[in-house]
């Protein structure tokens, strides 16, 4: 199996899984939060509250991929009946 950017994995019989593309999905909302954000004056009440929403975007993008990959590793080991592990030195 070969982890790369452009696919997830891609195993030694030809299958491969694309690349999730989460933050495109979340893209705009996050820029224009961020933007908004840019805009606030720093420690002001309405900048705290912006922080946050920025900073729940960021975890929903990181929690997508999460699941994401929990998802295909999960679906790999139910049609895999064997795995080795090989270690490059």
């Amino acid at each position: 199996m070969d982890v790369g950017i452009k696919d997830v994995a891609v195993t030694s019989d030809g299958f491969f899984t694309g690349a999730p593309r989460y933050s495109y999905r979340y893209h705009r909302k996050l820029k224009r939060a961020q933007r908004k954000l840019a805009c606030m004056q720093k420690g002001s009440n309405h900048w705290r509250r912006q922080r946050l929403k920025v900073a729940r975007l960021h975890e929903k993008i990181a929690n997508s991929r999460q699941d994401f990959l929990r998802k295909r590793r999960k679906s790999w080991k139910r049609s895999v009946s064997e795995v080795k592990i090989f270690s490059p030195r």
